[in-house]
């Protein structure tokens, strides 16, 4: 507020401020930080009003602001087995938490290199593979679940194959 003063909103959420006179071709300034409670739209307005003639009918504004869900989403990698033997098959699973406080979905990507992606699932979504990745995707988690993405291996060499699991967030991961 760059002048005046303003009261406590009221049990509408309305707060009215007295801004006092402002001058010819002047402004004055209000700002307001607002928390979303609810996911989805919330809307905003202001209007203006005074003591003398109004010529322009300009005096309301309104915006709408889009509360996006908030998550956080956490991943754990396990493996089938360990050691295997050369041509068998085993999995790489990936766990996604959703620890809260609101559903959202979930990109998870697996790069693998010592063996040769045959296949991956997702238990809420849909996968594919380039580049012996698996890239799955989950919809609807909700806060305090879990789901898993599987992906199924082989090694037809003897070694070392090796995976890492990152998960994202839709919307916003805290």
């Amino acid at each position: 507020l760059s002048q005046g003063t303003c009261g406590a909103a009221n049990s509408s959420g309305v707060r009215s401020c007295n801004v006092g006179t402002i001058a010819a071709n002047g402004s004055v300034t209000l700002t307001f930080t607002l928390t979303g409670t609810t996911v989805g739209q919330e809307y905003v307005s202001a209007s203006a009003s005074g003591n003398g003639l109004d010529v322009d009918g300009g005096n309301s504004a309104a915006r709408s602001i889009t509360v996006l869900p908030i998550s956080d989403m956490r991943v754990t990698l396990a493996e089938s087995a360990d050691p295997v033997s050369v041509d068998s098959l085993f999995q790489y699973i990936a766990t996604i938490t959703n620890n809260g406080p609101d559903t959202d979905e979930f990109q998870v990507v697996i790069p693998v290199s010592g063996a040769m992606i045959s296949g991956a699932t997702s238990t809420l979504g849909g996968c594919s593979i380039a580049s012996n990745t698996a890239t799955c995707v989950g919809v609807g988690l909700s806060a305090g679940s879990s789901a898993s993405v599987t992906v199924e291996l082989q090694s037809d060499v003897p070694g070392i194959a090796t995976a890492t699991a990152t998960v994202s967030s839709y919307y916003r991961d805290t």
